[in-house]
Order: structure tokens, then C-alpha cells, then sequence
């Protein structure tokens, strides 16, 4: 029983028992008070008036009575109805937990694509989709396809070993995620922590303390990152640098990402690096005041210094880096990283299909490369208890850049791979692809125009075509092809 409740029983007992009393006390004292008239009636004549005043309490005792206790119901009622309510958001939680995989989702394509503010970092997740929406059966027919592309090429590729030292050789693809962390409960994460390609000793935080890598957001954008990374890119070692707590932060708090970029360099010795988020310059007020906090000449010293350290990785040993556009379509251009040309490739979003997502900024010089970045299926965290102890996982399809960014690195992660593991390909491509010049060779050989629009649609299977295992001259077109991208070939 609720508070309101208990409150509301206690003022029905004690106005009953009150009133109760009252008659009982009125009814002896007018006994007592008329055997003493009828023995001297004229000296106490006044008395006749106490059966009057207690016949008055009663009838004002009842109204009085009702109307408090009307008003404790209500109350309690009220109190009542918040009760039901809490318990039965605690029930949609374990309902959708129990059922993550069956959630239906009744609503439909809601657009929630919204200004971001001037001055702040953004993570470009700002869509959501329904399991039933053409985007969410475009984007899972696009894994499906990704998932036999994987199979065809299986028998070409050598075999790893293992050293004396416990190393692979040929080794791995390594990525590096820099977002909001990662959360190892997540069901994708786990499986890819049981195949050894994330762990917990390869994820550093510059949030807090450096272990502190708990994916704080319950949007779980970094960790939905990394899960789509491994599942473009199994066979690819993921580690992941948290550089902010949750989807958006002041542009003065964003010294972590240079901070992330060298580490993921000099410490693990990346091939690649996947950025999920854009910054904005901040906005003047009127009368010239900045309205996030920050003088824009500060903001352009954070630029300069993100820029150098990113040259400085791609100039001691060559590093391959993606960044997300942005959400807000024609209405905004570029965010930074993404628009830093020729050392960052600028990850736009496509549907399953290849159509543009609508989301994406104006086109810009040289080649604006699209992936799937619309209806797809992610989790997103909720919790049991108050305390945040234990968490549940509910299936969403989101749409974003910032999705399309890590399934782009994912597939440039397969391309490195396969170029160390195909016999046919020869050093000098398997060189040029770990260039960002060279890369985006790749990608063009990987792309086809989007009817009636620039973007174009990057997909392996525009190079490797299907069935393209089953005939030779297929076979020998595709590795060809790639070698001839760097240099002449016979």
C-alpha cells in the first residue's frame, strides 16, 4: 500500500472513531443532563440546550468528515496513480529486455534531426527508424550481402600462424575507435571479446581516470560504433579510446582528441582511425559575445593542434582516418575532422540500397563516398534498478554519419587485410593502400555514382561481383585491377 493510501485509511478511522465518540459522549451527557431537569426543571432549565448542541456537532461532524476524507482520497489516489506509473515503466524495461529480439516498433520513420549548437562536439546519431521501415529491411539485406562477400573470398586467403612469441603472421588489422567508450555487457561486444579481437587491456580513457572505459552514454554510441566495426570487419583488432562521456560536449572540453590520435598511434600502433563525431565553430551573440564560452581564436588553436597531430601520424608511418559529415544536411557544411581533406576521408550516409539518407551536408570538391548509415540495428542500454547496476538491452534502428564512419573503416580494415593475405597482390599495392591516397584508390574502384546525385555508393561488391570466385578471368580481373592502381602491371 502507497503512502497517499496509508493516509488517506488513517483519516477514514479517525473521523469514524471521532465521530463515534462524539454521539456516544453527547447521548450520556444529555441522559445525565435531563434527569436532572426533570428533578428541578426551572433551575436548570438552561440545560435543554446541551441535546441542541450536540445534535449541531454531529450533523457539521459528518460534512466535515466527508470532505477531508474526499480530499485524502484523491490524494491518495493521485499518489496511487504515480505508483502504477513507475511500475509499469519498470515492466516495459524487463518486457523489453525479456523480448529485445520480438520489440515491434508501431511508430512511424520519426525524423529527429536537430540544430546542434554552435561551439560543441557532435555524434551524428540523430535518426531513429522503425524495424519495419524500408530503411531497417535495406539495412539488414546490406549485411546480409557483406556476409557472403566475406565467404567468397575464404579460400583465397593464407592461413595466420603463431609465432614462438605468440604473435599472428600475417598480422591483424588494428582500429581505433575514438567515441564515448565501450560497454563489454553489450551482446556484439561479447562476442567479439570471445574472438580476441577487443579487449580491456586495449581500451585507454581520457575521461576521468584512464581505466574508466564504461560506455556512460545508455545511447551506447561508441559501443555501437564498435560493434558495427566488427561486423563489417571480424577478422580486424578493435581497440577503442573514450574521449568524451556522453553524445555532446562544449568544444572546450575536447583536448582528449589529440591526446586519443597520438596515443592510437605511438601506443597501439594503428592502421586506422574511426572518428564518429564533428566539431562547430562557436557563435557570436549579439554585440560580439561567444555564446559557448569560448573566443573563436581558441577554438582555432584546438583546430591547428588536432590538425598537426593528425599529420604527424600519417607522416611518421602512414595511418588511414575516417570522419563522420554530419546530420543536418544542406542547412550545414562539413563538420572538422571530416572536412580536413586529403589526410581524413569524410564518411557520408547511404540507405542499404545506395539512395542518399537525406542527411548529408553539400557536396564538396573531389569524391564524396557514401556507406550504409540508415535503419540500422543497434542496442541501447537501459537499467533495472536505481543504482544503475544492472542493465538491459533493447534493439533501435538509428540512421547517421556517425554509423556509416565506422562500417567505411571497416571496409577499408578488409581491403588491408586481404592485401596482406591474397597471394596475388602484389608490395607495391599492399604499400600503397595503407595511404590515405592510396585507399581512396581503392574506394573509387569499390564505388558507383548514386543516380541523379554525386555522392557515390561504396560497397565491396561493386569490385568483387558476385560469383566473381566461380570464374577465373573474374579472379584474376579483381586482384589485377587492385595492382594496377599503383603502377604498371602485366
Amino acid at each position: 500500500m502507497s503512502e497517499g493510501t496509508d493516509f488517506k485509511y488513517f483519516l477514514r478511522i479517525f473521523y469514524s472513531a471521532a465521530g463515534i465518540f462524539a454521539c456516544s459522549a453527547v447521548y450520556t451527557v444529555s441522559v445525565i443532563m435531563m434527569d436532572i431537569m426533570a428533578k428541578d426543571r426551572k433551575e436548570h432549565e438552561w440545560l435543554w440546550a446541551i441535546p441542541t448542541i450536540g445534535a449541531l456537532v454531529m450533523i457539521v461532524s459528518v460534512p466535515v468528515g466527508l470532505i477531508t476524507d474526499s480530499i485524502a482520497g484523491r490524494w491518495g489516489v493521485k499518489r496511487r496513480q504515480e505508483e502504477l506509473r513507475a511500475r509499469a515503466e519498470e515492466a516495459i524495461v524487463y518486457r523489453a529486455t525479456a523480448a529485445v529480439a520480438q520489440i515491434p516498433e508501431e511508430e512511424p520513420l520519426l525524423r529527429r534531426i536537430e540544430a546542434i549548437p554552435a561551439g560543441t562536439i557532435a555524434l551524428f546519431d540523430g535518426e531513429s527508424s522503425t524495424e519495419n521501415s524500408k530503411e531497417a529491411h535495406r539495412a539488414t539485406n546490406f549485411f546480409n550481402i557483406f556476409d557472403k562477400f566475406h565467404e567468397s573470398y575464404g579460400e583465397f586467403v593464407t592461413t595466420r600462424s603463431r609465432g614462438l612469441g605468440g604473435g599472428e603472421s600475417p598480422q591483424r588489422i588494428r582500429i581505433a575507435v575514438l567515441d564515448t567508450g565501450i560497454d563489454f555487457r553489450h551482446p556484439g561486444i561479447m562476442g567479439a571479446k570471445e574472438k580476441g579481437r577487443v579487449k580491456k587491456e586495449w581500451c585507454h580513457s581520457w575521461v576521468n581516470e584512464a581505466t574508466n572505459i564504461e560506455d556512460e552514454d545508455d545511447g551506447l554510441h561508441g559501443t555501437n560504433c564498435v560493434y558495427l566495426l566488427h561486423k563489417v570487419a571480424p577478422e580486424a583488432e578493435i581497440y577503442v579510446g573514450k574521449v568524451f562521456a556522453s553524445t555532446s560536449f562544449r568544444i572546450d572540453q575536447s583536448q582528449n582528441i589529440p591526446k586519443a590520435i597520438e596515443h592510437a598511434v605511438k601506443t597501439w600502433n594503428v592502421d586506422i582511425i574511426s572518428m564518429s563525431f564533428g566539431l562547430r565553430p562557436p557563435t557570436l551573440q549579439t554585440g560580439g559575445s561567444h555564446r559557448e564560452g569560448i573566443p573563436l581564436q581558441s577554438y582555432r588553436e584546438l583546430i591547428d593542434n588536432i590538425e598537426k597531430t593528425i599529420v604527424r601520424a600519417s607522416a611518421e608511418s602512414p595511418r588511414i582516418m575516417f570522419a563522420a559529415a554530419s546530420n543536418n544536411g544542406k542547412n550545414e557544411r562539413r563538420a572538422f575532422p571530416a572536412r580536413f581533406d586529403h589526410w581524413v576521408t569524410c564518411v557520408h550516409a547511404s540507405d542499404g540500397n545506395g539512395n542518399d539518407g537525406g542527411i548529408n551536408p553539400a557536396m564538396e570538391h573531389g569524391v564524396n563516398f557514401m556507406t550504409l548509415g540508415m535503419g540500422i540495428e543497434l542496442m541501447e542500454r537501459q537499467w533495472v534498478d536505481v543504482r544503475k547496476q544492472i542493465p538491459m538491452y533493447r534493439r533501435v534502428y538509428k540512421s547517421g554519419t556517425s554509423f556509416a564512419t565506422p562500417i567505411a573503416a571497416g571496409i577499408a580494415a578488409t581491403v588491408l587485410d586481404l592485401a596482406v593475405r591474397v597471394d596475388p597482390i602484389k608490395p607495391q599495392a599492399r604499400n600503397g593502400l595503407r595511404r590515405p591516397e592510396g585507399m581512396m584508390k581503392m574506394f573509387r574502384l569499390m564505388s558507383t555514382p548514386n543516380q541523379g546525385s554525386n555522392y557515390t555508393f561504396l560497397v565491396p561488391w561493386n569490385h568483387w561481383r558476385m560469383h566473381w570466385q566461380v570464374d577465373e578471368i573474374e579472379r584474376r580481373h579483381v586482384w589485377d585491377s587492385i595492382n594496377r592502381l599503383f603502377g604498371p602491371y602485366e
